[in-house]
């Protein structure tokens, strides 16, 4: 396969006379012409007055530049240079600079692209701010300690023999803290030392309400033989083998069932 030239400018019916005539050597002569035919152009007032210089020079610039891209091969290019060779050739000295000026504005100057404004930021108003929680109000504090001691006051009293100081303790424990968690100890407490102050009358009294309370149901037994023994001191001993009786059809453990014999046994001499 071969390799065909493609068709050169200077081949051209149209353009080829142009090229070729570009390619002539210009001879001094000529170019003094030219330069005389110029400067008559300025004298006779067809450029402008505020013309720079290098506007003047500008179309033989132009026709040289047309040979060296013809040479170059440059398809592209060749219709404007032409035409401003042609402008050159044939045109009178204003129309070749009008050219020349439109030529070097679209090559030389381009277009600045006017510079995009940023987006304005949005501005947020700050919301208020809701005020915080108030801090939730502390735990009460605790009865239990006091309770514990004032228990633990009412045996110590008793176990130096000041059982009267133990019972009044007994008293203000149940009378401040009604529903205190000591309230069945402190109950039976208090009755053992009204027993043991003498103090028989509280003592049955109590042990009566006692044995009757639900709190206290496990020791029932144990209770109605309490007041037996009460009741026996008193010298009632009707109530107390009544108490006895009680005491051994609730139910009492082989001790307590020793001591309800003994007490009955005791009021059966009395009688």
């Amino acid at each position: 396969m071969s390799l065909e030239s493609p068709p050169r400018l200077k081949h051209d019916a149209e353009l080829g006379a142009i090229l070729r005539a570009a390619d002539t050597p210009v001879a001094p002569e000529r170019i003094a012409a030219n330069g005389d035919a110029v400067k008559a152009a300025i004298a006779a007032g067809l450029a402008r007055a505020s013309l720079p210089l290098w506007k003047i020079g500008l179309p033989l610039l132009l026709i040289v530049g047309a040979v060296a891209l013809q040479r170059a091969g440059s398809r592209g290019d060749a219709p404007a240079v032409e035409l401003a060779s042609r402008e050159a050739m044939h045109g009178d000295g204003a129309t070749t600079i009008a050219v020349a000026e439109r030529a070097v504005e679209r090559d030389v100057a381009p277009p600045v692209a006017a510079a995009e404004e940023p987006p304005a930021k949005r501005v947020v108003a700050p919301q208020p701010s809701e005020p915080p929680p108030p801090p939730p109000a502390p735990p009460a504090p605790s009865d239990l300690p006091e309770q514990i001691k004032l228990y633990e006051d009412a045996r110590a009293a008793a176990g130096r023999g000041e059982l009267a100081t133990g019972i009044d303790l007994l008293d203000e424990l149940l009378r401040r803290f009604p529903t205190t968690q000591l309230r069945a100890e402190a109950e039976l407490t208090r009755a053992e030392l009204l027993t043991r102050a003498n103090r028989l009358a509280e003592a049955a009294t109590a042990l009566e309400a006692l044995a009757g309370s639900a709190t206290h149901r496990g020791r029932r037994g144990e209770l109605l033989r309490a007041l037996g023994d009460v009741r026996r001191k008193q010298g009632d001993c009707t109530a107390a083998v009544d108490a006895y009786t009680r005491a051994r059809a609730a139910g009492v453990g082989a001790g307590e069932a020793a001591k309800v014999d003994r007490g009955l046994a005791r009021c059966a001499k009395i009688r």
